[in-house]
């Protein structure tokens, strides 16, 4: 069951699969696909995956599983953890790189930020929104799905039930969200994926 694909800059594409682990085809001889063959203490870190996003920062691969966020050194073919309590973001679905460096993705609590370009003591620097977007202090835990930057910049996000996210950024910089939902017009709260058109247009893929 193929979940996810990443394509590194250099021919080679990555699929995430659920339960199959993680696979990769080199484009540039072929597309035969080969498993990535780790050692078995982490083999099983990445069996269930949902989400990739390759990092042209650090030339890596950012993989979002079941068992926690990870990144993989293309450079030295290495699978490390790339900050503390990793492990303890599971469900990992859906991710962007935005044009400011910044990583975003879904998972069970929320979505995760990571900034590709900042690290502290070696561990890179995140910051995980767990509650609803546009009212972090309902304590209400919401799941993000997908991810879109239009041309213009803004960031969406689908929620897995509390339908659309638009980010937006202040004159001070600070960011705030504003929530879509069936109300104005979704035809159902549960986002699935998004794109942009070449005319602006945002089309939104929802449940049913």
């Amino acid at each position: 069951s193929v979940s996810a694909f990443a394509a590194d800059g250099q021919g080679r594409l990555w699929i995430g699969t659920w339960g199959g682990g993680l696979n990769y085809a080199d484009m540039r001889v072929g597309a035969t696909v080969k498993p990535l063959v780790l050692s078995p203490s982490q083999a099983s870190l990445r069996n269930f995956v949902g989400a990739l996003a390759y990092d042209p920062y650090n030339h890596a691969l950012w993989i979002g599983s079941n068992d926690g966020i990870f990144v993989y050194d293309l450079s030295t073919g290495r699978l490390r953890e790339p900050f503390a309590r990793c492990r303890e973001i599971n469900g990992c679905i859906g991710s962007l790189i935005d044009r400011d460096g910044i990583l975003w993705m879904g998972c069970l609590d929320g979505v995760v930020k990571v900034n590709l370009r900042q690290r502290r003591r070696g561990e890179f620097v995140y910051r995980q929104l767990r509650y609803k977007l546009d009212a972090p202090g309902s304590g209400i835990i919401d799941k993000i799905t997908c991810f879109c930057q239009t041309a213009d910049g803004t960031i969406w996000l689908g929620s897995s039930g509390y339908g659309l996210y638009r980010r937006v950024v202040g004159k001070d910089g600070k960011e705030t969200f504003k929530c879509y939902t069936v109300s104005d017009g979704l035809t159902n709260n549960s986002v699935r994926g998004m794109a942009e058109t070449r005319r602006g247009a945002l089309w939104i893929a929802t449940e049913q």
